[in-house]
């Protein structure tokens, strides 16, 4: 029920997603993705894709496949995809529960994601199944700000997005990725702490 509820909140949201997150994008978003995205090779797999925001940030030779539970979704990235010439394939399938063999992408990628994931432990042991030996496994989340006035302000927020965006804003992203037994290379925090990129690695 819970994948349902997130499926068609972003179903009805897909139509205008990408005017809605475009400033963000434009001024912070776009360079944090591609901080991290700089990193990613060969096979790579992006769960809760979304409208494709992250995929002109993938360096060439990457062949990307993206898994999200919304179809509305689903269909923004394949004409991003399309647009941008990437070779790229799709999926609707739930992060927590992979379709995927074990060991089969070299990169594993999860852009605002975690946050939206009714389990995210499950989500990120399913990535570090499916990684390789050596893979590398590519985080960019968000969690509560370290500054204590702004950390109050996302708690007291983070109820409201629960129940109108299934967003759960203040996960400990770093300590669930531990948590899931994957080994955390690096992570740095931004604005405020508020945004989290990690470089990990299957366990």
């Amino acid at each position: 029920m819970q994948n349902q509820r997130i499926a068609k909140i972003y179903d009805r949201q897909a139509r205008y997603f990408d005017v809605g997150m475009g400033l963000g994008e434009r001024l912070l978003l776009g360079r944090l993705r591609r901080r991290v995205l700089t990193e990613a090779r060969g096979e790579v797999l992006e769960i809760g894709v979304g409208s494709g925001a992250s995929l002109s940030y993938y360096p060439s030779g990457c062949k990307v496949t993206g898994l999200d539970l919304s179809s509305g979704m689903l269909g923004r990235a394949r004409r991003r995809a399309d647009k941008l010439g990437l070779d790229a394939v799709f999926f609707q399938g739930d992060a927590q529960r992979l379709p995927f063999e074990d060991a089969a992408f070299d990169t594993c990628v999860s852009q605002l994601s975690l946050c939206t994931v009714p389990e995210p432990l499950a989500a990120l042991r399913e990535l570090g199944r499916v990684c390789k030996p050596g893979g590398r496994i590519l985080l960019m989340e968000h969690t509560t700000s370290l500054n204590p006035a702004l950390g109050k302000v996302c708690r007291y927020f983070g109820p409201m997005l629960t129940r109108g965006a299934a967003c759960h804003p203040n996960r400990p992203i770093v300590e669930l990725v531990a948590q899931a037994g994957l080994r955390i290379e690096r992570s740095e925090r931004h604005v405020a702490g508020i945004f989290v990129l990690i470089w990990a690695a299957p366990p």
